[in-house]
């Protein structure tokens, strides 16, 4: 194994990226063979349409972060390929929508992935339909007031939402168990950034964060929510999370070193804000299988028996949230709803030999002969032990 070209300090974060890399490196390229990806739905009581247009993909994927996420990084294309790629998925959609999500492939402002001249001509095309309101996804460090006014300003005040993706608010689990890195006072920053010019944050919440038990993944989650909205989210939407192919978390999952989320786990979190859905403050993202995407290898479920049911009754609060359909979930009687509260705390709580049994593992699969693993060992379970209460939630 190499780490030339990591410039990072932490050995775990260094073998987790190499890692990273090592494991998308012989993936499908979807953006290598679509210009654009698109769907539409009810959400919120309204018309929604979402567009992701090609670009060369999240620059964090491509330094190898993120265990978990695949946004379907694709080879090096120019500006005027990327352009041509959004007045294509511009040009499939057939109806004004009340809120048109239209973004790349990774982080929309990130000007590494999407220059200030393709920003540039997607503003002024996006000017010229007639959509109600409009939003992205970016990073957190990507937004600025000037950016976030020059896009109102082009858009004549139709920026409506943002979405940025907090997953957990924990920076420990961030770095150590899903490798992202991620400062929450930023985070808490850009919110109120996009307050100020009168945009609503939308902050995206994982549901199943790796090496916890479903309790403590409950917990975190929970505890992630409530930070959102204590730091005056507009709204959260919770992410269950799907299992990709070339990704570390997929050799995980295979080795039995990761338990994916149940649709019982999301239900259970959205328990605990009865009045924050009532105002339609929280919503539900990829809790369906996604067929026509390709590299998912596991979606949450609950069982054949009772699963029809479920995504019935999570569809009508996808279109139009209310409590009440919680209440519904809440009450279904089912022998494997039965087996998750069994589980609930019985999978291995986390632990720091939990962590580096898996590390060790990931990195016996994709660094022959395991040599950086060997060689930092020490310094590896070093440095969690030294941060050993934060990453079991402690303060």
């Amino acid at each position: 194994m190499t780490t030339e070209g990591l410039s990072i300090n932490s050995p775990v974060t260094q073998l987790l990226s190499y890692i990273g890399i090592e494991s998308r490196r012989n993936g499908y390229q979807y953006w290598k063979d679509n210009q654009y990806a698109m769907h539409d739905c009810t959400c919120m009581g309204e018309s929604w349409g979402f567009v992701w247009f090609r670009t060369s993909g999240c620059i964090q994927e491509r330094r190898g972060s993120c265990i978990y996420c695949k946004y379907g990084t694709g080879p090096f294309f120019n500006d005027e390929q990327i352009i041509d790629g959004f007045k294509a998925a511009l040009s499939g959609i057939t109806k004004n929508y009340d809120f048109l999500f239209a973004s790349s492939s990774g982080s929309l402002l990130d000007i590494r992935e999407v220059s200030q001249d393709v920003y540039l001509n997607y503003l002024e095309l996006l000017s010229l339909t007639d959509h109600n309101s409009f939003g992205f996804e970016t990073r957190c460090e990507t937004i600025s007031s000037e950016r976030i006014r020059q896009t109102q300003e082009k858009l004549g005040g139709r920026l409506r939402q943002v979405f940025m993706g907090l997953e957990i608010a924990n920076e420990s689990i961030l770095k150590y168990c899903l490798n992202k890195q991620q400062n929450l006072d930023r985070f808490a920053g850009a919110i109120k950034i996009l307050a100020n010019e009168g945009v609503s944050s939308c902050v995206n919440v994982l549901v199943g964060i790796p090496f916890y038990s479903i309790e403590e993944r409950i917990q975190l989650s929970f505890e992630s929510v409530k930070w959102a909205f204590d730091n005056e989210a507009y709204r959260v939407f919770l992410f269950p999370i799907n299992v990709k192919d070339h990704t570390p978390l997929s050799f995980l999952f295979g080795s039995k070193l990761y338990s994916p989320p149940s649709l019982w786990e999301m239900i259970e979190v959205m328990k605990l804000f009865p009045d924050k859905i009532d105002e339609k403050k929280i919503g539900i993202s990829w809790y369906r299988p996604h067929k026509d995407v390709p590299g998912i290898i596991h979606s949450p479920i609950t069982c054949r028996k009772c699963n029809a049911d479920v995504l019935n009754l999570l569809d009508k609060y996808d279109k139009n949230p209310q409590f009440s359909y919680i209440q519904q979930l809440s009450n279904i009687e089912c022998s494997c709803k039965n087996k998750w509260n069994e589980d609930k705390s019985a999978l291995k709580c986390f632990s720091v030999d939990y962590l580096m049994e898996s590390y060790q593992e990931l990195s016996k699969r994709w660094d022959k002969t395991n040599s950086y693993y060997i060689a930092n060992h020490e310094s590896i379970r070093n440095e969690l032990k030294a941060m050993e209460k934060k990453l079991k939630g402690y303060k």
